[in-house]
């Protein structure tokens, strides 16, 4: 009888013990709260995000700007809670966009060769023209960024003495071509502007014609910032300015945990104040986290009232978290969410190759974006009264 009672006793206090853990346990709680992911309407591993802004074609004064992704074969857009496709003949690499014309870069596979295309459309166009230009033996296109009123091409050399060299390529809206570079040791993968381009490979940033570099770069992702200051990031997430003079190798922010970045970046506002504003970086972990398991996604950094960086700490999205964040982080500041444990059991558990948020001039909500590595397109947005990451479904206004 006595041994009895001692079980019995021993059960009781393995059960309040097990209950008070797993109510405490960060992921317990995570998947306790674990989001319902819809069917994506836009599937597979999207491309960038642009702006393009279309005329009517029997009315010039009628123009609406819409945000552009690809996906396989298709080309969607939105606007104001309105999402519509058209399908091309040809995969969908990546896009681009000017003021006056919307370039998509294209392949197809044949039984004797990969076919790459370089095509566009004007504003009041529906009919895509395949664009013919010099590439001066660089015929693989695999890349193409816009900055400013030109699109730069990142290709590769396609003869025997040059396989191993990657070309830069500009075109302009007459459709002319100009060989920027054609000695490069790495592909473009990245273009800012602030009045000059720059264009980012991951060895280095070429601008004015001369290409910076330093020790160890592995860039990923370029932006400019509100003040117009351009930052670039490498695989560590070391954040470092550059300018017309070089890259300023003491790094503003860098990731701390053994993260990686994906290269995804993007300025994000607040719909209702537009003075508090956010650099989201895209992150991919490369070990296992007791906050939150294996967490992808991305990570925000504070923009200062000057529109520079205003802190050196990345933080996980949402409110403030004592377990989470760092002692010496502001206890209230702004974020892109609501719910950080829904975040985590959404997006969080996502790679993100681009994320854009998008103006008012397109959805007076300023919807923000992403464009997963496997997962097709997400969006944070109202759901059910409930702001809150999933996939975009066809269903959302």
């Amino acid at each position: 009888m006595k041994n009895n009672n001692i079980h019995f006793y021993i059960l009781i206090l393995i059960t309040v013990l097990f209950s008070f853990t797993t109510c405490n346990d960060p992921i317990f709680n995570m998947i306790a709260r674990e989001t319902k992911i819809e069917e994506p309407l836009i599937k597979g591993s999207p491309t960038n995000f642009v702006l393009f802004t279309e005329i009517d074609e029997e009315d010039e004064n009628i123009k609406t700007e819409k945000m552009f992704v690809a996906s396989g074969r298709n080309l969607w857009s939105y606007n104001d809670g309105n999402w519509s496709s058209e399908k091309l003949d040809m995969h969908i690499i990546q896009i681009a966009a000017t003021d006056n014309f919307l370039y998509v870069l294209c392949y197809k596979d044949t039984d004797k060769a990969v076919v790459r295309e370089l095509r566009r459309r004007g504003a009041s166009e529906k009919n895509w023209t395949t664009l013919e230009f010099d590439t001066g033996g660089f015929n693989n296109l695999h890349s193409i960024y816009s900055a400013g009123q030109l699109v730069y091409i990142g290709s590769q050399g396609s003869q025997k003495d040059n396989a191993d060299k990657f070309a830069i390529i500009s075109i302009n809206d007459t459709g002319t071509s100009v060989k920027v570079t054609d000695d490069g040791d790495a592909l473009l993968i990245g273009a800012a502007y602030n009045g000059i381009p720059f264009l980012l490979t991951r060895t280095g940033i070429l601008v004015d014609g001369t290409m910076r570099t330093m020790d160890n770069p592995n860039f990923m992702g370029i932006i400019a910032l509100p003040d117009n200051t351009v930052v670039a990031i490498n695989r560590n997430g070391n954040l470092y300015e550059v300018s017309s003079t070089g890259i300023n190798t003491e790094a503003l922010a860098t990731f701390n945990d053994n993260r990686r970045t994906t290269g995804a970046m993007a300025i994000w506002e607040d719909k209702d104040d537009p003075s508090k504003q956010l650099l989201l970086v895209g992150r991919g972990d490369t070990s296992y986290s007791t906050i939150s398991g294996y967490t992808h996604g991305y990570v925000e950094l504070l923009i200062d009232e000057t529109g520079n960086i205003g802190s050196n700490i990345y933080r996980e999205p949402g409110p403030y978290d004592k377990d989470i964040d760092k002692t010496n982080f502001p206890t209230t500041i702004h974020t892109t969410v609501d719910d950080r444990k829904q975040y985590y059991s959404s997006l969080g558990t996502n790679p993100v190759n681009f994320i854009f948020q998008i103006p008012e001039t397109v959805a007076p909500e300023k919807i923000l974006f992403a464009a997963t590595q496997r997962n097709g397109v997400w969006s944070f947005r109202d759901r059910d009264g409930v702001p809150q990451w999933n996939t975009e479904t066809k269903n959302n206004k």
